[in-house]
C-alpha cells in the first residue's frame, strides 16, 4: 500500500519518538526558465504531530491555490527524502519547494 503525503508528513515527526519539537519550515520557489530561487515563506516554532501536520498541509494547499501549475515537492531535509515524489510533472518552469528540519533533534 502506498503511503500518502499525509501519511509521510505524519510520520517523519512520529519517527523522531517526540511529542514537541522546534521545527523550521522554508518555503522556496524555483524558476527553471531563469535558474533563479527565492525564499516565499519562513515558519518556526514548537510543534507536536498535529500542529506540524496541519501547518505542512495548509501551506501545501495554499501554494495549490495560488500557484496551479507548479511542480510542489515536500523534503524532509533531516532525511534528504522527497515525501511526495509522485508529480506528473516533468517539464515545469517553476517548482515549489517546501522543506523541513526538525532543529532540537
Amino acid at each position: 500500500m502506498a503511503n500518502t503525503l499525509h501519511t509521510n508528513i505524519i510520520n517523519s515527526f512520529l519517527v523522531r519518538r517526540l511529542s514537541e519539537a522546534y521545527v523550521h519550515i522554508t518555503v522556496e520557489e524555483v524558476d527553471n526558465t531563469t535558474i533563479s530561487k527565492r525564499t516565499i515563506d519562513k515558519l518556526s516554532g514548537i510543534m507536536n504531530v498535529n500542529t506540524f501536520t496541519a501547518a505542512l498541509e495548509s501551506i501545501i494547499d495554499n501554494l495549490k491555490e495560488t500557484n496551479p501549475s507548479a511542480s510542489i515537492k515536500v523534503v524532509d531535509e533531516d532525511t534528504s527524502q522527497i515525501l511526495n515524489n509522485s508529480d506528473r510533472n516533468v517539464l515545469v518552469s517553476t517548482e515549489i519547494i517546501v522543506k523541513f528540519k526538525f532543529l532540537n533533534v
